[in-house]
């Protein structure tokens, strides 16, 4: 599970805050699978940031991270992605620009 530094996870934060469904709480079911509040947001860009935030927070797991990808074809995968909003894709996106 990522947390952030506040104890929340990335997912707390990104259905809670980011999606604005409980600002602040941890009830991250309520957004879950719904649209954000604020509709012109950039979603991916938020939740990027999010693990940007995480691995700043991690390095030693981003490192881990690397050499676990390197081994499987440099491919990472979200079993529950289904949008272009997902963990893969942020993670991906964090080693390719180190």
């Amino acid at each position: 599970m990522a947390k952030l530094d506040d104890g929340r996870t990335v997912e707390m934060h990104y259905q809670c805050d980011v999606k604005a469904y409980d600002p602040g709480g941890v009830n991250w079911r309520l957004g879950k699978g719904k649209p954000p509040k604020d509709t012109s947001l950039d979603l991916y860009g938020a939740y990027k940031a999010l693990w940007d935030r995480w691995a700043a927070l991690n390095p030693n797991l981003i490192a881990e991270l690397r050499v676990h990808v390197s081994t499987h074809d440099n491919r990472l995968s979200d079993l529950f992605g289904t949008t272009p909003i997902s963990q893969a894709r942020a993670l991906a996106d964090i080693l390719n620009a180190l």
